[in-house]
């Protein structure tokens, strides 16, 4: 995702979890004006949370209008 190329991706709705030392993460993802949802799974090593699983497929359902500043850019 650090490539200058990749395309851009939004992290939309987002609601995060935590079992212990796994987190998860469900959220729409917005790439190219079109919406994914996205599962996304954290194992927290020491003090940094690794991602071990992420799932995205397309959606018909849309995410709550939120303002852009508490959405930003993946990468």
């Amino acid at each position: 995702m650090t490539n200058p190329e990749a395309p851009k991706i939004r992290c939309l709705d987002a609601k995060a979890e935590i079992y212990g030392d796994i987190g998860v993460v469900i959220c729409f993802e917005e790439l190219s004006n079109n919406f994914l949802i996205a599962t996304n799974i954290f194992h927290c090593e020491g003090s940094l949370w690794k991602m071990i699983h992420h799932q995205a497929g397309p959606t018909s359902a849309s995410p709550r209008v939120v303002s852009t500043r508490e959405n930003s850019p993946i990468h």
